[in-house]
């Protein structure tokens, strides 16, 4: 069985914390766009980083998607996101903390 790959591009604040550990979960709303994309993955998947549209890259292992609420939402991410009555819907995606070996 191959395993897929989700792709996605984050500023550098964000990819260092992918890099160094400190983020293990990212977020992304439910939009069609995204759940065509999130959809087409499972738990050991994998998703890859990348900084920017660089080619610097980092792999990591999805663990678990849901998807949560906005009222589910780190305050990072709540405000980014700018969720004014919490009704919205996101995709939760939760990875290792390390690249896969």
């Amino acid at each position: 069985m191959n395993k897929r790959a989700l792709f996605l591009n984050l500023t550098r604040h964000w990819f260092k914390c992918v890099e160094n550990g400190s983020k293990t979960r990212e977020y992304r709303k439910t939009t069609p766009y995204w759940e065509k994309r999130i959809n087409s993955v499972h738990n050991g998947d994998l998703i890859v980083f990348r900084l920017g549209y660089t080619h610097c890259e980092t792999h990591r292992q999805i663990t678990r998607i849901r998807i949560v609420s906005g009222t589910a939402l780190p305050r990072a991410e709540w405000r980014y996101f700018g969720c004014p009555n919490n009704e919205q819907k996101f995709f939760e995606i939760e990875f290792s903390k390390l690249p896969p070996q």
